[in-house]
C-alpha cells in the first residue's frame, strides 16, 4: 500500500501559525500524551484483535498498532497486545509494507517466541528483492522508495532477531541509493522524481541500515569515512526541516525523520533538536480524543506513526560521543553497538547520541558518559577544554580510547591532559576499581585502563588499548563490551537517566581563587573558617567551605569571609582559626608535630569539623585510627540525639534526611543526621560526619559520593521538613561559634 491520508484540519496545519511552536516541553508533558495515544489505540481496536486497513495489506495495521504500543511501554501480555498478536498469526501477509511490519512487530515483542515466523517473512524480503535493490508492492519487479524503505526495515527488524541477512541484500541497497540520489541530496518517491522530507529520510535511513551489514572494520582500522551520501541526505532534511506543515503524509514523514535521528545518532540534525521539535509538534497536534490525524483507518495509522515517533524518540541518553575537530568517528556503530548490549542487559532501552564540541554546556551534561576516541592527537580549543572541565567538575564521566592503539592520539591525549590538569596525571587504576568488577568481571592487566580522580569518582577512564574496533565488529563476546558495559553503569551510577526533554538546570559554579587569601584579606571580627592541609588529598571538594561560609551570611545571618583559609597545622597563624575544617576522599595521616599541634589547639577551646569527603571507607577508618592517636582516652563516638548540635540553629530532628540514592541503596533502613564527636573537659571539640557534607556543599554530583544530598529549592521554599547537607554543617558550625 502506498501510504495515504487525508488532509489534516487544523492540527498540524494549524501549528504553522504559532510563533511558540517549540516552547519548552517537558518529559511529563510527552508521558501524558504517549498515555493518551495508547487509550486511544485500545479502544480502537476491533472485537477480533485487529485494526482494520485495506484486506490487501492485512495484518499491516495492526501490525503497526502493536509496534507502536509495545514501544510505549505496554507490555506484551497486555490483552489488547496478545489480541493484536493473535491476529497477526492468523493473517498471512502477502505484500511488502504488511510484511515489514509485521516483521518489526513479532521482533520487538519476542524474537525468541516468533522465530518461525520472523524466518518466514525474512526469507520473503531476502527472494522478492528486485535486482536494482527495490521492492514493490507484492515483490513480483523493481519498487518504489516508500516499499522499499519498509523492505529495508523488514529486514533490520530480522536481522536484529537473529536472521542472517546476505551480503548481497545489503549491497544492492547501497547501490540502488547511493546512484539515483539527487543532486540536492534527496530522493523522490520513484527513480527519477523530485526530492521529498519523507522520501529523503527512506533513503537516508536505508543506507544507515544496509551500511551497517557490508562494512568490515577489521581491514579498515582508522579509515573509515562518513558516507556522502548519508551526509547528503541529512543535510537536505536540516534544510527543508518543517516537521509542523501538515498536509499529506504528515506522521509518516515525522516516523521516518525521527528513524533518521535515531539510526544517525545525532542530537542535532543541521540546527535542529530533532527530537525536541518532532515531540512539541506531535503533542500540540494531538486531538481530544488522544489520537493524530484524520478520522477512522487513517486516524488509527496516523495515530501510530505518531505514537511510535514519541516512544521510540525519547529513549534516554547514556552516551554522548564527542564529536570533535578531528577523526572523532572512526568506529561508526561503536556506541550504538554497546548501547544496544546494554540494553538487553538491563532489559530497557538506552541509547547514545553525537554530541557537537561546539554545543553548550547544558547538552554536554544530558548524558552521565562522555566518549572520545581518534587516531590523530586530539585538537580542543579554549573554551572547549573549559566546557569539558566544567562538565567533569559537575559530574560528567569521560571515557576515551586510542582508536587502534594509535600512538598519535595516545600522545596527544596525555598532552592534553597535562595541559588541562597540571597538577594531577592518568594513572592505572587499581585491579580494585569498580570499573573491573560492578557488573562483569574485568581482568584488571589485560585492561590496562588508566584514570584521572575527580571528585569522588574517576572523572576520566582512558584505555590506550583498542576497544571501538571490537564494538564496531559487535562480537559481543569480546572483553571490549564488558568493559564498555562497567564504565557506562559506573558513570550512570544510582541517579536515574535524564528524560530527553528534561531541561538541565546548571547552578552557577564559583571558581577556587589562584591564591590563596592573607591575613590582611580576612575580615576584622568575621568568622573564617581554616582548612587544614595534609599530605593526602586535602583540597577535596575544594568549594565547599565556600559555598558554607556564603549559605551561614545568607540563611543564619553570620558575617563570614568570602574566603576558606588554607592553613597547615604547623603553622604559627593557627591559633588565629579557632575552628578548622578537615577533609578527603582517601586515607589522612598526620605526622607527631601536627598532631600535638591540633591536639594543643583544641584544648585551648579550638574546635575541628571533619567531613568524610566521599563518604568512603579508606578516609573513614584513617580518621577513627588519627584521632585515637591525637586523644587515646578520648573516643570518638555518635552524638546523642539530645546534643545540642542538632537544635542550636536548625532542627535536625525530624530524622527525614536527604541521603544520597547509593547510601539509602545499601542502607535502606537509615534515618536521622549521623553525627560524631569527641568529647573533652564536657566540650565537644571534634565534630565528625561519616557521610559526606562536602559533595553537596561543593555542588558535585557524582553518583559514587556516599553523602547527605542539599535540599532543592522548592524544598527550602515549601519549609519541607527534610534535613539537608547545609543544615547540619551550619549547625557544627554554629555549634563550635557559642557553646
Amino acid at each position: 500500500m502506498r501510504i495515504r491520508s487525508i488532509l489534516l484540519i487544523g492540527g498540524l496545519a494549524t501549528l504553522m501559525l504559532s510563533p511558540d511552536i517549540h516552547a519548552q516541553l517537558s518529559g511529563g508533558d510527552v508521558n501524558r500524551s504517549v498515555e493518551s495515544g495508547i487509550q486511544y489505540l485500545i479502544r480502537a481496536q476491533g472485537g477480533n484483535g485487529a485494526w482494520h486497513y485495506s484486506e490487501p495489506y492485512e495484518p499491516g495495521l495492526t501490525a503497526l498498532a502493536v509496534l507502536a504500543l509495545t514501544n510505549a511501554g505496554v507490555s506484551k501480555d497486555h490483552p489488547t497486545i496478545q489480541r493484536g498478536l493473535q491476529y497477526i498469526l492468523n493473517t498471512k501477509a502477502e505484500r511488502t509494507y504488511a510484511i515489514g511490519l509485521v516483521l518489526m512487530a513479532l521482533a520487538e515483542v519476542d524474537p525468541v517466541q516468533f522465530r518461525k515466523q520472523i524466518e518466514f517473512y525474512g526469507k520473503w524480503l531476502i527472494e522478492k528483492q528486485a535486482d536494482n535493490g527495490t521492492w514493490n508492492y507484492d515483490g513480483t519487479g523493481p519498487g518504489d522508495h516508500s516499499n522499499t524503505q519498509f523492505g529495508v526495515l523488514g529486514l533490520f527488524a530480522a536481522r536484529s532477531a537473529g536472521l542472517r541477512i546476505p551480503p548481497f541484500n545489503m549491497q544492492r541497497i547501497i547501490k540502488h541509493f547511493t546512484s539515483v540520489q539527487n543532486r540536492d541530496g534527496g530522493w523522490g518517491y520513484n527513480i527519477d522524481s523530485g526530492s521529498t522530507p519523507q522520501m529523503t529520510a527512506a533513503g537516508t535511513t536505508s543506507l544507515l541500515i544496509a551500511g551497517d551489514r557490508i562494512f568490515y572494520p577489521d581491514v579498515n582500522c582508522g579509515r573509515y569515512k562518513q558516507s556522502k551520501n548519508i551526509a547528503g541526505g541529512i543535510s537536505y532534511i536540516a534544510d527543508t526541516w518543517n516537521p509542523a506543515q501538515g498536509g499529506v503524509h504528515a506522521y509518516y514523514t515525522i516516523y521516518a525523520l525521527e528513524r533518521v535521528g535515531i539510526l544517525s545518532g545525532r542530537k542535532f540534525l543541521g540546527r535542529h533538536d530533532w527530537y525536541a521539535e518532532l515531540a512539541s509538534t506531535l503533542v500540540r497536534s494531538q486531538n481530544a480524543m488522544g489520537g493524530w490525524g484524520g478520522a477512522n483507518q487513517n486516524g488509527v495509522k496516523d495515530s501510530c506513526f505518531a505514537l511510535l515517533a514519541l516512544a521510540k524518540g525519547k529513549v534516554p541518553v547514556l552516551v554522548n560521543k564527542l564529536q570533535w575537530d578531528g577523526d572523532w568517528n572512526n568506529a561508526h556503530n561503536d556506541m550504538r553497538n554497546l548501547t544496544a548490549f546494554i540494553s538487553t542487559e538491563l532489559g530497557r532501552n538506552i541509547t547514545w547520541q553525537a554530541m557537537s564540541s561546539k554545543a553548550e554546556l547544558e547538552d554536554w551534561m544530558s548524558a552521565p558518559l562522555m566518549y572520545m576516541n581518534g587516531t590523530t592527537a586530539p585538537n580542543l580549543d579554549i573554551r572547549e577544554r573549559e566546557q569539558l572541565r566544567e562538565c567533569l567538575d559537575r559530574g560528567t564521566v569521560l571515557f576515551v580510547e586510542a582508536c587502534c592503539g594509535n600512538k598519535d592520539f595516545d600522545i596527544g591525549f596525555r598532552k592534553l591532559m597535562a595541559e588541562m590538569y597540571p597538577d594531577r596525571q592518568l594513572e592505572k587504576l587499581e585491579p580494585a576499581h569498580e570499573v573491573y568488577r560492578n557488573y562483569f568481571p574485568v581482568n584488571a592487566e589485560l585492561a590496562q585502563l588508566e584514570g584521572l580522580d575527580m571528585g569522588c569518582r574517576t572523572g576520566i577512564i582512558y584505555s590506550r588499548r583498542s576497544l571501538a574496533w571490537d564494538l564496531e565488529r559487535n562480537f559481543r563476546l569480546d572483553q571490549a563490551f564488558k568493559i564498555g558495559t562497567n564504565i557506562a553503569l559506573y558513570a550512570m551510577g544510582e541517579l536515574p537517566l535524564k528524560d530527553k526533554l528534561d531541561r538541565i538546570a546548571l547552578q552557577s559554579r564559583k571558581k577556587e581563587p589562584e591564591s590563596e587569601p592573607s591575613d590582611e584579606q580576612v575580615k576584622r571580627g568575621a568568622l573564617t573558617i581554616a582548612q587544614i592541609k595534609h599530605q593526602s588529598d586535602w583540597n577535596a571538594n575544594q568549594l565547599s567551605i565556600r559555598h558554607l561560609q556564603e549559605f551561614l551570611q545568607a540563611k543564619v545571618d553570620v558575617t563570614v569571609t568570602s574566603e576558606r583559609h588554607p592553613i597547615d597545622l604547623t603553622s604559627p597563624d593557627l591559633p588565629n582559626f579557632p575552628i578548622l575544617f578537615v577533609t578527603g576522599h582517601h586515607a589522612i595521616h598526620f605526622n607527631e608535630q601536627q598532631r600535638e599541634a591540633l591536639r594543643q589547639h583544641l584544648k585551648r577551646g579550638g574546635f575541628l569539623l571533619a567531613d568524610n569527603g566521599c563518604g568512603h571507607k579508606t578516609f573513614d577508618g584513617a580518621f577513627r585510627e588519627e584521632m585515637k592517636l591525637l586523644f587515646p582516652d578520648n573516643d570518638l563516638k555518635p552524638l546523642s540525639q539530645k546534643h545540642a548540635v542538632y537544635t542550636c540553629g536548625y532542627d535536625l530532628t525530624s530524622g527525614k534526611v536527604k541521603y544520597r540514592p547509593i547510601v539509602t541503596k545499601h542502607q535502606p533502613d537509615i534515618k536521622g543526621v549521623i553525627l560524631e564527636g569527641i568529647e573533652m573537659d564536657g566540650r565537644t571539640v571534634v565534630v565528625y560526619s561519616p557521610f559526606s557534607l562536602g559533595c553537596a556543599l561543593d555542588g558535585h554530583n557524582s553518583p559514587q559520593c556516599k553523602g547527605v544530598e542539599a535540599r532543592t529549592e522548592e524544598e527550602e521554599k515549601g519549609k519541607v521538613g527534610i534535613v539537608g547537607a547545609f543544615m547540619i554543617a551550619a549547625n557544627v558550625i554554629i555549634y563550635a561559634m557559642g557553646y
